[in-house]
């Protein structure tokens, strides 16, 4: 069983790698030459955290501009996103991608920026401009770990934000059956008609 479960999507430019490096996580091997993303592929994987268990539900977006009205209903509906360049061109269009995910996500929008390349970048004005956080690195264990503990993070500050959001759900055993509170006062009285049994 989970304590909660988050939406997120990995966004960027087309070819910069974004499903080879699901696919290095899933399988154990990197594919440079992966089919074009069609709209979205989804997987979903566990994340441990803190002694927390976190279900990643994960939108694998394309980087096509003619499949973006496909997926801005994913920007909308997601708690996060990783946004993934590998050269100095998509490096540039990562302050386009993160205002682009913020016009559809207003309020939830923890954003970690991915490398995937050899070669070294300078973020700092990306995270001093937009507050992302910055992973030098395409280890997508650690990118999700780090995305998992930025939304958590995010949620303690400011709880109520958080609340009735489908993209962010919270579980807790009550008598063996694990139920959905809404927001934390729920979970400081206990049980009640709020609880969604799943």
């Amino acid at each position: 069983m989970v304590d909660y479960v988050f939406k997120v999507v990995i966004i960027g430019d087309e070819g910069v790698g974004k499903s080879s490096l699901l696919h290095l996580y899933n399988y154990g091997e990197y594919k440079e030459r992966i089919s074009p993303t069609i709209g979205v592929d989804f997987f979903a994987t566990v994340v441990e955290w803190n002694r927390l268990k976190v279900k990643l539900q994960i939108w694998d977006t394309s980087g096509n501009s003619s499949f973006l009205g496909i997926t801005h209903s994913y920007f909308k509906h997601s708690i996060g996103a990783i946004i993934v360049f590998k050269d100095d061109e998509s490096f540039n269009n990562v302050e386009n991608w993160i205002l682009h995910y913020k016009n559809f996500n207003k309020d939830y929008h923890s954003i970690l920026v991915v490398n995937n390349s050899n070669k070294q970048y300078d973020c700092i004005n990306l995270i001093r401009k937009f507050g992302v956080q910055y992973l030098d690195s395409s280890d997508m264990k650690v990118a999700f770990k780090t995305l998992v503990e930025m939304i958590l993070e995010d949620y303690r500050s400011q709880p109520l934000k958080f609340k009735n959001m489908e993209s962010f759900k919270k579980f807790k055993n009550v008598g063996n059956r694990y139920v959905r509170f809404e927001d934390d006062y729920q979970e400081e009285i206990g049980c009640c008609s709020k609880c969604v049994i799943l």
